[in-house]
């Protein structure tokens, strides 16, 4: 689970973040009761301690990157909320699946969901869809939707894959750290062209389309944070 309570950036404060953000968990322990939740916090503002008290009872494990000196650098380096979103997401998510991936945290994983905080799980999800063996090998995601770009900003990409859950089957973590690296790449070759893709470009680009399997809805709502916008998947 990816989160940024504590921003500079959107329309929601703080508080109105931590407490969207103990709603997507609790979505999850509803609707996934033997999910183990692992919460990546990501801002460029720690967590206050009663937040970080009360997320570490509703989660199995905190990984902290607020203090992470290249988290740091993004996030007061540029006021562009997407910029710093996008890179520093991808950054920090990448390097999470790769030291959780060393310390065998996935051993026991048959899939492994990312969920962006804030969104709850709706009546949608359903959990029995990841029991078809038809799709044990797949990625799972909503399906694509076409770019709002025009393809001189993304460098032709003309579809993009919504990110705010997905998921994949444990033996194909080391791939997505592969696609996380290489959308960084891709994050920062077209900021220097000029251009701009974000991570649902850059997964739609990356991602093996033979291993993805698309669903109308998979089962995600939120209110997306520059302006507060209902989104559902």
């Amino acid at each position: 689970m990816t989160s940024a309570i504590n921003t500079k950036f959107g329309i929601f404060t703080g508080q109105q973040r931590f407490t969207q953000t103990e709603n997507t968990i609790k979505s999850i322990r509803s609707r996934v009761p033997n999910s183990e939740i692992i919460f990546l916090e990501m801002s460029g503002l720690p967590l206050e301690s009663e937040q970080k008290t009360q997320i570490t009872n509703l989660v199995d494990l905190i990984i902290d990157y607020t203090g992470n000196s290249h988290v740091q650098d993004l996030y007061n380096s540029t006021d562009n909320w997407d910029v710093v979103k996008n890179v520093n997401e991808v950054t920090c998510f990448g390097q999470a699946l790769r030291t959780l991936t060393a310390d065998n945290r996935f051993e026991n994983s048959k899939r492994i969901f990312k969920i962006s905080g804030r969104y709850t799980l709706n009546d949608y999800f359903d959990i029995d869809l990841y029991h078809n063996p038809a799709i044990f090998d797949k990625f799972v995601l909503a399906k694509m939707r076409t770019s709002q770009f025009n393809t001189s900003i993304t460098g032709g990409i003309v579809h993009q894959f919504m990110s705010r859950l997905w998921s994949w089957p444990q033996g194909r973590t080391v791939e997505v750290i592969s696609v996380y690296d290489n959308m960084l790449n891709l994050m920062f070759d077209r900021l220097r062209k000029g251009g701009y893709i974000d991570i649902e470009h850059g997964l739609f680009r990356l991602l093996d389309h033979d291993h993805v399997h698309q669903v109308d809805l998979i089962g995600i709502q939120g209110n997306i944070g520059p302006n507060g916008v209902k989104v559902s998947d």
